[in-house]
């Protein structure tokens, strides 16, 4: 509701898009971070955020709406996985849980998520199972918390003091 009342009057000034960051962003992905983002439900977001630009034409394309009027950040499914991967570092740099314990955690939420190589979003528990199935979704191998494969197979390696390298494969 608040989303179609923030398109109705984007389209009289275009300067109410500002209202779709700070308001309707904010509570439609709250506790996405520890929860994660199914498919499904970053669709549902993404249309929330192509209503609230105000372009009503029939046919538009979501990305291009949200990208002019948002920005190249103001897109949902942007926000969603940086916020995602950046918990994540935060969990494995700063939070004093032992890499060792994280691994361990790692490994049973993969092996819980992750069936025949797909994430199963019903199976989801928690933030590292939902970054796991979030990543995987998007073509990345990630089978080690500290070892992540792009979808290009070029790896990236966590490391304990908060540096990161590209490997190139």
């Amino acid at each position: 509701r608040r989303t179609v009342r923030l398109g109705v009057l984007t389209k009289t000034s275009k300067r109410c898009r500002r209202l779709f960051p700070s308001g309707v962003m904010p509570q439609a992905t709250w506790g996405h971070s520890a929860i994660g983002f199914s498919p499904c439900a970053l669709r549902r977001v993404r249309r929330l955020a192509s209503a609230a630009t105000g372009i009503s034409s029939s046919g538009k394309c979501a990305t291009t709406a949200i990208f002019l009027a948002f920005g190249p950040v103001g897109d949902p499914a942007i926000q969603c996985v940086k916020s995602q991967v950046s918990t994540w570092l935060y969990l494995w740099h700063d939070s004093g849980i032992s890499h060792a314990d994280l691994r361990t955690a790692w490994r049973a939420c993969y092996n819980h998520v992750v069936v025949d190589g797909r994430p199963l979003w019903q199976r989801v528990r928690g933030h590292i199972g939902a970054t796991i199935a979030m990543l995987i979704g998007h073509g990345w191998d990630v089978r080690f918390p500290e070892l992540w494969f792009d979808p290009h197979g070029d790896g990236w390696k966590l490391h304990a003091d908060g540096r990161s390298d590209a490997l190139m494969t």
